[in-house]
């Protein structure tokens, strides 16, 4: 799944100056928490008042040094408890805008402009841990010197080795009048990459960066992270031979100028249909596809979209997306609940949230019930889903028509070790209550007595592993398809999103969303003769349709199992 930005941590003032905060804007800052030091030094309370003062400060600080929208930033400051605190309301905001897909700009780095160097490729690593001795999952590789460090979330000394250096740089620079040439002497490290998603991030710039310059190490990190031969020896190969996009998504895949609709034939033979004008990908047109498609040849690639009828949230969806509605948990960011690290240090709001959205709970969808009549017809290769709401199993599909990319609900294990556990033990340990009603702890702690550890469901956190069968069936089943359906994902989680690039050329791929998307990852939707097209609307609502154009029964809508049971 998505990893969080690197960002700030050390004091307010500090991340004024490293901000670039308006003078102006950091006098009023210090100034007001000048009074709440002076007010709590006489035994007295802040008032209201005074923390709104606070806090509309911090907001004006937001929106005229960094740029947000006045609401964006009232929010921040609501959602961070310490309303004086800029760099923490900036971190937060970075946070929500990467994981919802939300306003994150990619900015050109003057500083590699200016010629900063970088680490050759040979000295590059995938998997190595903190080079400081940290256990934690979520680091950052530095694009000066090639070393691996803890994010913030871990001890933050990917951030510390940027300040030491920065430090260092400038002194070198004072002793040598400031006419010290890029390059030599001693120079910062601003810019380093996140071994969880190979995005970059430049501490000096303060935001997500690209160039260029960065492309080629951006290309062997993809080879050593995704199982090329001749990485490391602590390479993870759980995606040997799958070989994702250039920077920019392009590679491989469905559409282009040329690309042709249906697919040339296999034996090389005349395309009856070469001089007819191309149709648009629409549902008529994936109706027809998928009438005369060969069997096991049609292939689905599901988002949380699919479930959104069912009850479930997405994730992202401003206002009702599930990491807008997290308020309750105290995390101390949205994506926290699904943070290996956090959770092995505070596993109770995870749990609290898998009682709520546990898959007997829900009832499948009528795109799940597509999917089975899919695989009940014989045309259905596979379906790769993001979600793991085990609503696919639920609706029907057996397991070996399932890549559930991020694991599910089927079964539960224990953390650190890999070890089976029960996952029906695991359900009723997380449903005891207390005599009010409220979710017990009681249940999930006696289970972890009982393994020696904590037992979660076999769901992947940021800072784990994908299932190895997700990898070994992308290698089967995407040069395979005939047909490639997308349903309800805004394409955003990588390395799911970059397998619409995998199929053959001209394969023709449909995204069935509310919004259109993947454009990046080389969906196109412009170009006339294009093999793609995009269904904009409900999942659901596609699905009813294609069922219709087909003659297919969906059958009717299932209760979801029933909650005590």
């Amino acid at each position: 799944m998505s990893s969080t930005s690197e960002s700030f941590t050390a004091s307010a003032a500090e991340a004024h100056a490293d901000a670039a905060v308006g003078e102006d804007a950091v006098s009023k800052l210090e100034d007001a928490a000048d009074a709440d030091l002076a007010a709590c030094a006489a035994g007295l309370s802040i008032g209201e008042s005074a923390a709104a003062a606070v806090a509309e400060q911090t907001v004006q600080a937001l929106c005229s040094g960094f740029g947000f929208e006045e609401e964006l930033a009232k929010k921040a400051v609501a959602a961070i408890g310490d309303p004086s605190d800029v760099g923490l309301a900036v971190s937060w905001l970075l946070d929500q805008g990467e994981d919802r897909g939300g306003a994150v700009r990619f900015q050109r780095c003057p500083h590699l402009d200016a010629g900063l160097p970088l680490v050759a490729q040979s000295a590059l690593a995938f998997g190595l841990p903190c080079c400081e001795g940290c256990p934690g999952a979520e680091n950052w590789l530095c694009l000066q010197c090639g070393e691996t460090r803890c994010s913030r979330y871990g001890k933050g000394h990917s951030i510390a080795h940027y300040t030491a250096t920065r430090d260092a740089a400038a002194a070198a620079a004072d002793g040598a009048s400031g006419k010290r040439a890029v390059g030599s002497g001693p120079h910062e490290h601003p810019t380093s990459l996140s071994l969880s998603d190979l995005s970059t991030w430049c501490y000096a710039c303060e935001c997500y960066v690209e160039h260029e310059r960065l492309t080629p190490l951006l290309k062997r990190m993809r080879e050593l992270k995704f199982g090329e031969e001749g990485g490391s020896g602590k390479v993870q190969g759980r995606f040997r031979e799958l070989k994702f996009g250039e920077e920019g998504g392009g590679g491989g895949g469905g559409s282009s100028a040329s690309a042709c609709l249906p697919r040339v034939p296999e034996d090389g033979g005349e395309d009856d249909a070469e001089d007819e004008p191309r149709r648009p990908l629409d549902l008529d047109a994936v109706a027809e596809l998928i009438r005369d498609a060969p069997d096991r040849s049609v292939l689905v690639m599901v988002g949380a979209g699919a479930s959104v009828s069912a009850g479930i949230p997405d994730f992202r969806s401003p206002g009702t997306g599930l990491y807008d509605n997290l308020q309750e948990y105290g995390l101390p960011h949205p994506e926290a609940i699904f943070d290996i690290d956090y959770f092995q240090s505070n596993p109770a709001p995870f749990y609290r949230l898998a009682r709520e959205i546990w898959p007997s709970n829900f009832a499948p969808t009528a795109a799940h019930r597509f999917f089975r009549a899919l695989h009940e017809k014989g045309k259905l290769l596979r379906v790769f889903t993001q979600n793991i709401d085990s609503l696919e199993r639920l609706a029907g599909l057996p397991a070996e028509q399932i890549v559930a990319a991020h694991g599910n609900f089927d079964a539960a294990h224990m953390v650190g070790t890999g070890a089976p556990a029960d996952i029906e033990e695991l359900r009723a340990a997380l449903r005891e209550e207390n005599p009010d009603g409220t979710p017990a702890e009681a249940g999930w702690r006696r289970l972890r007595d009982e393994y020696g550890g904590l037992v979660k469901p076999t769901i992947t956190f940021f800072g784990e592993a994908l299932p190895e069968r997700f990898g070994e069936r992308a290698l089967e089943d995407f040069p395979e398809a005939r047909l490639l359906l997308i349903f309800g994902t805004s394409l955003k989680v990588q390395p799911f999103a970059s397998l619409v690039a995998h199929v053959e050329p001209g394969t023709p791929r449909l995204l069935v969303n509310r919004e259109r998307c993947g454009e990046d990852l080389g969906l196109d939707f412009e170009t006339e003769g294009s093999s793609d097209g995009h269904y904009r609307g409900d999942c659901d609502d596609a699905v009813h349709r294609l069922a219709s154009l087909l003659g297919w029964d969906l059958g009717a809508a299932e209760a979801p199992a029933a909650a005590g049971s």
